[in-house]
């Protein structure tokens, strides 16, 4: 284990692992973020949303952040907000600190850089939020992921019979349907 308690975040790897070096994991930690949050995908979830009609802003700005916060901030989107303070005399114990007119200009052109790319990200799913909100079959969409479950799915579908707990609550979520006069084939 790290002894630097500030390395005990979500972004650090704490901890060694017998067959990957941390370079490894801080990698695939990036590249599932990056493959997660593809342009396709942050179309999709701007879909959905139309569809299951949420106030699309309000998506907009959580898809901002969770989509942008790793590759701008290299922070974990909980921990990161739009404006960053750096204070020139905060430095980890042994690390000099840097001259006045070396530490200004780099901050500054940190936040400028940063704030281009958040504003880019913004403009880019705001192009799509209009889209939506123009395309009178944005209220239509359908994927997997919206399709009602059936009560037949709830036999077949691997997370609902996976295990013993799954399975559990699956009939016990039955039975209450059962028991406030619940329609199990509309669900």
């Amino acid at each position: 284990m790290d002894p630097d308690l500030n390395k005990y975040d979500l972004e650090h790897v704490v901890a060694t692992h017998p067959k990957m070096p941390a370079e490894d994991w801080l990698g695939v930690y990036k590249a599932a973020w990056d493959a997660y949050y593809t342009p396709e995908h942050r179309l999709r979830i701007m879909r959905r949303g139309a569809a299951s009609g949420m106030k699309m802003p309000r998506l907009q700005l959580f898809l901002l952040f969770f989509s942008i916060a790793v590759a701008v901030e290299k922070l974990h989107p909980l921990q990161c907000g739009v404006f960053r303070r750096k204070y020139r005399h905060d430095r980890r114990p042994g690390l000099p600190i840097e001259p006045v007119w070396m530490f200004y200009p780099k901050y500054l052109g940190e936040i400028v850089s940063k704030h281009v790319r958040i504003l880019k990200g913004w403009l880019e799913l705001d192009l799509i939020r209009r889209r939506l909100r123009r395309d009178p079959q944005s209220k239509v969409y359908m994927d997997q992921s919206l399709t009602p479950v059936t009560d037949e799915d709830t036999e077949t579908f691997a997370m609902f019979t996976h295990n013993e707990v799954a399975r559990m609550e699956v009939a016990r979520t039955r039975k209450n349907m059962v028991a406030h006069h619940i329609d199990l084939d509309v669900v």
